[in-house]
């Protein structure tokens, strides 16, 4: 299943309401890509997660526990919608992998420049 960092993104939102992900399912993911997307939020540490995957299951699926330090510091660099869809469009464009480490760099330097260009 490929990787959604849109999903990621709103999996990070809905745990910080401290809301259950599944509510996902009404922007049309379904089950086993919330699931999924949960255990590998869990494996690169933004979430913690229990592994929840029974036997002969087609994905790997976590249950979420909340939000590690990594998770809070990924969300605050990608809470503002205007800076997401900037840095989506921009590495989609340049054909760059969207790793977690690329999206939050991206992320924080572009909202290093608007704090230079609010300061003028």
């Amino acid at each position: 299943m490929p990787r959604n960092m849109d999903l990621v993104r709103e999996i990070l939102f809905a745990l910080e309401e401290n809301s259950y992900p599944q509510r996902l399912k009404e922007k049309g993911y379904t089950t086993d890509q919330i699931g999924y997307h949960i255990h590998i939020m869990g494996e690169a540490g933004l979430v913690n997660a229990l592994d929840i995957t029974a036997l002969g299951a087609e994905y790997f699926v976590a249950m979420p526990n909340g939000l590690t330090w990594s998770g809070h510091e990924f969300l605050d660099a990608a809470r503002e919608q205007s800076l997401w869809q900037k840095a989506m469009d921009m590495l989609r464009s340049k054909g760059v992998p969207m790793t977690i480490e690329i999206v939050k760099t991206l992320l924080i330097q572009m909202a290093m420049e608007k704090l230079g260009k609010s300061k003028t």
